[in-house]
């Protein structure tokens, strides 16, 4: 994998091959895994986890510019799941999945630019992708 410590990392998140996000200046990814405790008195005291994994979880936060109205779309529709949403990382990985949309702020400040804050987390299964 390639260095990815420089700034200017781009991160993409797109739906039927159409960039639904513009403007992201932050952005993180948060990857969650459950551990299952199978500890017991066969252990000495000792904590012992399973080799599988519970819940699996993956969040993303995103902040940015406002460019157009896009998000405030998808936030207000009825259905929040985000149906087969790619996110394209810089080094060519992808992660494909549903998401959920949560919530979504905006903010109006004086002269400065509109921005926008949401994060997506996953609904389901995710299947990640590495680069070539």
């Amino acid at each position: 994998m390639a260095d990815q410590s420089r700034q200017g990392i781009e991160l993409k998140i797109k739906q039927a091959g159409v960039v639904i996000c513009s403007g992201i200046t932050e952005k993180s990814i948060d990857y969650k895994r459950d551990l299952v405790d199978i500890t017991s008195d066969d252990d000495s005291g000792y904590e012992t986890y399973a080799p599988f994994s519970g819940v699996k979880a993956l969040s993303i936060p995103l902040s940015g510019v406002l460019k157009n109205d896009k998000m405030r779309q998808l936030a207000l529709q009825t259905n929040p799941i985000l149906n087969n949403l790619t996110v394209l990382y810089p080094d060519g990985a992808t992660l494909v999945g549903n998401f959920v949309l949560e919530g979504l702020k905006e903010e109006y400040k004086g002269l400065d630019a509109a921005k926008y804050s949401f994060t997506l987390k996953t609904s389901g299964a995710y299947i990640y992708t590495p680069a070539p």
